[in-house]
């Protein structure tokens, strides 16, 4: 019984002519030769890293679209007084301020959803000297409480006091609680292993897509590039056989140029 042969058929779906750009030939091919038993064992362990990627990269996704569904889009000051206004916010969740005749400073924020989507507003509450009402940094300065703001602005709004959040993580765009912080370390962590000790990756070498990860100020989409596209995925093309992978050197000026358009 031909080995290679024998081994083709403990790939699942999507791994029966797996291939590798670099070596110009079929990963089956260079399975090793000591016996069908042998053959198999190592097809066990390409098979079991081919899930394990597949189920790192379904975790980021649905990471994704946990960020888009239940993430905040910070927003300026002026969005949230125009919400209010206009009566198309009914309710908005704020920190607490200073207390009443206290002196000094504190940071506030406000939260609320239209539709779907989550904003956040964050503001410096200022009492006593200092109380010029400009701009600091990014954050507007109010002399009042942010919600004794918004329900001068439109009595019938209902203000819920609500505990200091954390917002500890952002992406694309969206704040999350800091707990989300731990998930993308452990996928992050997950990523890094595969890269590591995996298989030999498709189009870019391990250096390559290591570089691409450091350096193009966008790990995320780095890492999403690299589990989608470093092997053999549902729904997407093989490289053809002969194709050269992406070197070091040439992933390293790619990844300047996407930390430029990124840091834009």
């Amino acid at each position: 019984m031909d080995p290679q042969h024998d081994a083709r058929k403990h790939f699942p779906r999507g791994l029966a002519k797996p291939y590798d750009p670099r070596m110009g030939e079929l990963v089956a091919e260079r399975a090793p030769r000591t016996g069908v038993d042998a053959v198999r064992r190592w097809h066990d362990r390409q098979a079991r890293w081919y899930v394990v990627r597949l189920a790192v990269l379904a975790g980021w996704l649905a990471m994704i679209v946990v960020v888009l569904v239940f993430g905040e889009r910070p927003v300026p000051l002026s969005r949230l007084d125009s919400a209010v206004t206009s009566g198309s916010v009914s309710s908005v969740e704020v920190t607490p301020g200073l207390p009443r005749g206290a002196e000094g400073s504190t940071h506030q924020e406000a939260h609320w959803r239209q539709g779907l989507r989550g904003y956040v507003v964050e503001v410096r509450q200022v009492s006593g000297r200092g109380a010029d009402g400009s701009e600091a940094g990014v954050r507007p300065v109010l002399t009042q409480d942010l919600g004794a703001r918004l329900r001068a602005d439109n009595p019938d709004v209902r203000v819920v006091r609500v505990g200091d959040r954390f917002t500890g993580t952002e992406m694309f765009g969206r704040r999350l609680p800091a707990t989300f912080e731990g998930v993308r370390a452990v996928l992050g962590l997950a990523s890094l292993v595969l890269l590591l000790f995996g298989p030999d990756p498709w189009r870019a070498t391990r250096p390559a897509w290591g570089w691409l990860a450091l350096t193009s100020g966008a790990p995320t989409y780095a890492a999403l590039a690299f589990l989608a596209l470093s092997g053999p995925t549902p729904g997407l093309s093989h490289p053809r056989p002969g194709a050269r992978r992406l070197r070091a050197v040439w992933a390293v000026l790619l990844a300047l140029v996407l930390y430029a358009f990124f840091a834009s």
